[in-house]
């Protein structure tokens, strides 16, 4: 039988051991944050590399191809990144003839935004080379941690967006 350590719990300074497992927790969550910030670009570039087109795009195409047409500020509110941004992504959509932007006759300071019949075959030739990206990327991942990795991100979310329907 191997020699077992009997510890008198009385002497051991228990807010010590809260104190290393906070430490440790909060290592550990301040080490994911970082990870997510390293793997960000990483998982941008991979996407574009495999689609043609910016992650941020392809999601804001989704959406346009999803509602008939849409202003920019309402699509400031699905998108989170700053006006400034949603506009230089529409100008290079708009380029490359995937979106149209209009003003709106009924009020001409906003301008609507709509998929155009390219910018939706662009979005659907993408499917198939997001699902080999998305193959490759969780390829080691069982269903159930995928599942759970998908909870923990929309738990994470929430936090970040608390008064929102994201």
């Amino acid at each position: 039988m191997k020699n077992m350590i009997i510890y008198d719990l009385s002497t051991i300074d228990m807010s010590y051991i809260k104190e290393m497992i906070t430490l440790n927790s909060d290592t550990t969550m301040l080490d994911s944050l970082l990870l997510i910030k390293k793997m960000t670009p990483k998982l941008n570039l991979l996407f574009e590399k495999a689609t043609n087109i910016s992650l941020i795009r392809f999601e804001m195409l989704c959406y346009l191809d999803q509602v008939d047409q849409v202003s920019q500020v309402q699509l400031k509110k699905i998108i989170p990144i700053d006006q400034a941004a949603i506009t230089r992504h529409l100008k290079i959509l708009e380029e490359k003839k995937f979106v149209e932007r209009n003003r709106n006759a009924k009020n001409q300071r906003e301008i609507l935004v709509k998929i155009t019949p390219l910018g939706e075959s662009v979005l659907h030739e993408c499917d198939s080379h997001k699902q080999l990206t998305l193959n490759q990327l969780f390829e080691e991942f069982t269903r159930d941690e995928i599942y759970a990795f998908h909870s923990l991100l929309l738990k994470l979310e929430h936090n970040l967006y608390p008064d929102t329907d994201r």
